[in-house]
C-alpha cells in the first residue's frame, strides 16, 4: 500500500505526466473563454443592446415628430378652414364627422355623419381615404345649389369635403333661362296679337269698308239709271261715306292715334274710351288731377298700349258695365289709374306668367322705368301705372 502511494506520488513529480497537460490546456482554454466572454462577447453584446435601444428611440422621436408635424398640420388647416368661405367638413374611416368649419355649420347645422350629407357614400369612403382619390359632383340642400369635391387624405386617415356655393350662379342661370322663355312668349303673344290684328283689319275692311264702298257704287249707278230717285241715291251716298269715314278713322286710330302729337296722351285715351264705350255698350269715363305734364312721342305710344291692352282685358274677361280711368299729374310721377266694377279674378293664381297681356303690359312699364300693381276682388279690378316723367 504504501510502494503504491509512492509511486502515485512520483508520477505527481514527473511533469511530463499527461495529467498536467490536460491541466495546463484546460487552464488556457478557460483563460480564452474568459477573456472572448468579458472582452469580447459581453461589450459586443452590450453595444448591439445600446445601439437597438438608440434605434429605438431614434423611431420613437420619428413618430412623435410626425405625430407633431401631422398634428400642426391639422391645425393650420383647421385654422384656415375655418375663415374659408366655402364650407369644409372633415370626417373618420366610419363617416362619422369630427369637424365643421364656421360656414358648414351656418348651412348645415346639426349633422353627425355623411351618410346624412351624402347618402351612398359612406360604403366607398374607406377605400377613398387609403387611395387619397376624390370624387366631384352637385348637390342641392335646401334653397342652396353646391359644387363638392370629397377627397382622402391617407397620412392623416380621414377625407374632406369642400362646397363650392354655386346658389347664385345657379339662380341667375334659372333666372335668365325664365326670361329667355317669357320672352320668348311674349315674342310669341304679340305676334299672333299682330296676326289677329291684321286679321281683323282685314274683316273691317272686307265687311264694312268694302261693303259701303259697294253700296255706294251701286247707288251711283242708280241715280244715273233713274234720275227720279237721284235725290234719295245722293242721301244714301252721304250716310255711306260718313259711316265708311268713320270706319277708317276708327281702323287708323287703332293703328296709331294721329291726334296724340297735337291733343296729347289724355285726349287721345278719352278718344278711346268714347269710342270703346260706343262700340261696346258698356260705360267707360276719364278724368284727372294736376298740370298736364307731356311725355315724348315713343313715351306716349307705349302709355297708350299699356292703357289700350288694360281694356281689352276689361272688354273680354271682366263682364264689367262700367270702368274708369283716372290721370293723377304729381311734380315727377303720372299716376294712372284703371278701375272697373266687373268679377276680378284671383292675383296669385293669375300672375303675369301666366297672362300674356299683362307680362306685355308689364314690360312696357318696365321699360318706362315705371312700376305696375293690380288689385282685383269680386267688385272689380284696380290697376295702378306709375311712370317718371324723365327716364
Amino acid at each position: 500500500m504504501n510502494l503504491e502511494l509512492y509511486n502515485y506520488f512520483d508520477l505527481l513529480k514527473d511533469f511530463n505526466n499527461p495529467i498536467y497537460y490536460s491541466i495546463a490546456l484546460g487552464t488556457i482554454l478557460f483563460a480564452f473563454l474568459y477573456i472572448n466572454h468579458y472582452r469580447f462577447y459581453l461589450p459586443s453584446k452590450k453595444q448591439h443592446l445600446l445601439e437597438k435601444k438608440e434605434l429605438k428611440l431614434k423611431n420613437l422621436e420619428l413618430e412623435i415628430k410626425k405625430n407633431q408635424l401631422e398634428y400642426d398640420h391639422l391645425k393650420v388647416f383647421a385654422d384656415l378652414s375655418d375663415t374659408d368661405p366655402n364650407a369644409i367638413i372633415r370626417m373618420y374611416k366610419d363617416g362619422k364627422i369630427f369637424y365643421k368649419n364656421i360656414c358648414a355649420n351656418e348651412i348645415f347645422g346639426n349633422i353627425h355623419s355623411l351618410d346624412e350629407l351624402l347618402p351612398g357614400y359612406e360604403d366607398s369612403l374607406i377605400g377613398i381615404i387609403e387611395n387619397g382619390s376624390g370624387i366631384q359632383d352637385k348637390l342641392k340642400w335646401e334653397q342652396k345649389y353646391f359644387m363638392y369635391y370629397l377627397r382622402g387624405v391617407s397620412s392623416l386617415e380621414i377625407a374632406q369635403i369642400t362646397f363650392f356655393d354655386l346658389t347664385a350662379k345657379t339662380i341667375s342661370a334659372k333666372k335668365l333661362s325664365y326670361q329667355r322663355n317669357k320672352y320668348k312668349s311674349l315674342s310669341l303673344y304679340l305676334q299672333n296679337n299682330l296676326e289677329k290684328e291684321k286679321q281683323r283689319i282685314g274683316m273691317e275692311l272686307h265687311d264694312n269698308i268694302c261693303q259701303d264702298l259697294y253700296m255706294i257704287k251701286l247707288k251711283i249707278f242708280n241715280s244715273l239709271k233713274d234720275g227720279v230717285d237721284y235725290r234719295n241715291n245722293i242721301c244714301e251716298i252721304d250716310s255711306f261715306l260718313d259711316d265708311t269715314l268713320s270706319e277708317l278713322k276708327s281702323i287708323m286710330f287703332d293703328l296709331r292715334p294721329k291726334i296724340m302729337g297735337d291733343h296729347g296722351l289724355f285726349s287721345v285715351v278719352q278718344t278711346l274710351v268714347n269710342n270703346i264705350s260706343k262700340a261696346k255698350r258698356i260705360t267707360g269715363t276719364t278724368d284727372y288731377n294736376g298740370e298736364i305734364q307731356k311725355f315724348d312721342p315713343d313715351s306716349n305710344i307705349y302709355i297708350f298700349r299699356i292703357i289700350q291692352e288694360s281694356l281689352n282685358n276689361i272688354i273680354k274677361h271682366s263682364e264689367a258695365t262700367e270702368f274708369n280711368i283716372q290721370f293723377i299729374y304729381s311734380e315727377n310721377y303720372l299716376t294712372i289709374i284703371v278701375s272697373d266694377n266687373g268679377h276680378g279674378f284671383d292675383t296669385n293664381i293669375i300672375n303675369y306668367t301666366h297672362s300674356n297681356g299683362l307680362m306685355n303690359m308689364s314690360e312696357r312699364v318696365k321699360a318706362l322705368n315705371g312700376s305696375m300693381s293690380i288689385n282685383s276682388s269680386i267688385n272689380g279690378t284696380f290697376l295702378k301705372l306709375k311712370i317718371p316723367y324723365k327716364l
